[in-house]
């Protein structure tokens, strides 16, 4: 399911573009790729980065957990 311009990049462009995505839209690629190469990409993303990918990826993509995102805006109560 991965798109075949995907699998033809090399890990730092994917990395790269991995960067400019959100969380949400990096676990649906980082999720179609071959476990190893998950490991490798998730392993040389920021680390802020890599773990909002890395909770995402724990549910199920057909589940609530799997299609929510872990953004959100806080606002003051007195606003």
């Amino acid at each position: 399911r991965l798109p075949g311009f995907m699998r033809a990049l090399p890990e730092p462009r994917l990395r790269e573009l991995l960067v400019r995505l959100s969380p949400k839209d990096a676990v649906d690629l980082v999720q179609e790729l071959p476990v190893l190469v998950r490991r490798e990409v998730l392993s040389r993303l920021p680390s802020e980065l890599a773990a909002s990918v890395r909770s995402l990826l724990r549910y199920p993509e057909d589940t609530a957990g799997g299609i929510m995102t872990n953004r959100f805006i806080a606002l003051r109560e007195d606003m």
